[in-house]
């Protein structure tokens, strides 16, 4: 993975005690009208399965109107990632795509999580190309760069990974509720956000996807 060069909105070790709570509160105002979460990655590499254990953590929590991509028993990859964002393009099912993968960086990084405000591009790192995807993206840097990239993501410590995966999970999971928590569009079953910031009229809120009421 490398990320485009957009908004650096959070970045902390996944070791920090106040990192999920923080990424979460940075979470809740992305999430805007239907959500997508697109965990990148294959359960074949310890280093590149950070994006399948989210993945597969979100479901089973199973929050109401999250469309959750990518899990350890369907994972998305290379191989079918331009078909997957293809067809999210195509059908618009989704107002905001939060794209997770693993990454390697800095070894005195290594643990780090990044939140940015725009997307990524899937397998740079390991010179594959492969489409850019995500309104949002988080990141986990799960080793240090090397000559061999996928030599470093095979040789990657999973209790790492699995860390990594808790933190964001967490940070995932209580955004989503957060959000879930507001009012949905009679228009478009969109779920907005309980902000100050959310238009009033009457005793609706304006929807943040189609501004109905």
């Amino acid at each position: 993975m490398v990320a485009h060069r957009t908004p650096i909105l959070y970045r902390n070790s996944y070791k920090d005690a106040n990192c999920g709570g923080e990424l979460q509160a940075r979470l809740v105002p992305l999430l805007i009208g239907r959500i997508t979460i697109l965990c990148i990655g294959t359960q074949r590499s310890a280093g590149d399965c950070l994006g399948p254990l989210v993945g597969t953590r979100l479901k089973y929590l199973n929050i109401p109107g999250a469309n959750i991509l990518g899990t350890l028993a369907e994972p998305v990859h290379a191989q079918n990632l331009g078909q997957i964002a293809a067809e999210l393009n195509c059908s618009r099912a989704a107002d905001t795509i939060v794209a997770v993968d693993a990454c390697l960086g800095n070894r005195g990084q290594i643990g780090w999580i990044t939140l940015r405000g725009g997307p990524l591009s899937p397998g740079a790192g390991v010179h594959k190309s492969l489409p850019v995807v995500g309104d949002v993206s988080l990141t986990g840097i799960v080793n240090g760069a090397g000559s061999d990239q996928r030599d470093c993501l095979r040789n990657t410590d999973i209790r790492l990974v699995s860390g990594l995966a808790d933190v964001i999970t967490e940070a995932l999971a209580g955004a989503l509720r957060h959000v879930r928590a507001g009012v949905q569009c009679a228009q478009c079953s969109t779920w907005n956000i309980p902000l100050a910031n959310v238009g009033q009229k009457g005793n609706g809120r304006a929807c943040q996807s189609c501004d109905g009421w």
